[in-house]
C-alpha cells in the first residue's frame, strides 16, 4: 500500500516539471561562466576576489567575503558561522 501511494505521488508530480529559483556556480578566482537563469534568461558571473578571516587557534574558517560581478554589476557577499550569505 505505502508503495502504491509513493508511486502515485510520483505520477501526479511528474506533469510539472520544476525551475529552481536560483542558479548556483563554483568558480576559482578571475573565472567567468555564463549562467542560465531560471526564466530563461543568461548572466555572466565573474569571481573577483576572495578574502577569509580564519580563527587563529585551529585556522577554521570563520567569515568569508566574496566580490563578484553580475552581469556588469558588482556585489560583495558575506558569509559566516551562524549568518548566511548576504548582499
Amino acid at each position: 500500500m505505502t508503495l502504491a501511494f509513493l508511486i502515485a505521488a510520483v505520477l501526479i508530480g511528474a506533469d510539472e516539471p520544476k525551475n529552481p529559483l536560483f542558479a548556483t556556480v563554483d568558480l576559482d578566482r578571475g573565472e567567468t561562466v555564463q549562467v542560465r537563469l531560471p526564466g530563461g534568461g543568461r548572466a555572466t558571473v565573474k569571481l573577483l576576489e576572495i578574502k577569509e578571516t580564519r580563527d587563529s587557534r585551529r585556522e577554521a574558517p570563520r567569515r568569508a567575503e566574496v566580490t563578484v560581478e553580475i552581469s556588469g554589476r558588482t556585489a560583495t557577499l558575506t558569509s559566516g558561522n551562524d549568518r548566511l550569505p548576504a548582499r
